[in-house]
């Protein structure tokens, strides 16, 4: 069942990039890569050695759900080549003719090595947002469990962020914080030793034939 639109979203939308947002990897255009060129009649980008880049499942429609609806977006990738990553952003457009990169938070854009909780510990420090107001898609099982320890829902996507993802990602917040409104979470009230809880959401199989699973897990976490 697709999610309600009357739904709140999360304030923060968190996308990985390489086979979540596009298909191939960036390394894998090594002995390719810069400079891409746009092409319009099906949205994708061709770099140097002929190899084309398409976005995967509904990333074109999603971007635009989530401006429209009163959310942001930022980016938090691994990938080998951020360069080049950046360049993609500025080429592909979304269903409505925007770009990716327009539609991203200027300064929540992060792309580095390393544990992708730091990428959240910036991104949170930068925008302000509390993690419990996030929700982050990936395709990597290891960065699920590391973003969701922080107490984001974390999705796993490993065929791209397609509909279906998208939608499970928004129950799953739904169900994790249902009384979360307006950036304001009860069960987050500022008392010592109150627990909060930290949820990690992973969908998996979206291909055809494959099992479409949701798993929610909970834990316990008190403050010092």
């Amino acid at each position: 069942m697709a999610a309600s639109l009357t739904t709140r979203i999360p304030t923060l939308v968190v996308f990985d990039l390489d086979a979540c947002v596009w298909f191939p990897e960036m390394y894998q255009l090594w002995g390719g890569g810069a400079p891409f060129e746009y092409v319009a009649e099906d949205n994708s980008c061709t770099d140097a050695r002929g190899t084309s880049v398409r976005l995967l499942g509904a990333i074109p429609e999603v971007f635009e759900e989530v401006r429209e609806r009163g959310g942001k977006i930022a980016i938090a990738s691994r990938t080998d080549e951020p360069s080049w990553a950046r360049e993609l952003l500025t080429k592909f457009t979304t269903v409505n003719g925007n770009t990716l990169e327009s539609l991203v938070e200027g300064n929540l854009t992060e792309m580095y090595k390393g544990s992708k909780t730091k990428h959240f510990e910036s991104i949170r420090r930068k925008s302000g947002v509390p993690f419990e107001d996030m929700i982050f898609f990936d395709d990597d099982p290891a960065n699920i469990r590391d973003v969701g320890s922080l107490g984001v829902v974390s999705i796993l996507t490993p065929d791209g962020v397609t509909r279906e993802a998208w939608d499970r990602g928004m129950e799953a917040f739904a169900q994790a914080f249902p009384n979360y409104e307006f950036g304001v979470c009860p069960i987050l009230a500022p008392i010592r030793k109150m627990p909060t809880i930290t949820t990690t959401a992973a969908i998996c199989g979206d291909k055809p034939g494959s099992q479409s699973i949701i798993e929610v897990i909970v834990a316990l976490v008190f403050f010092d």
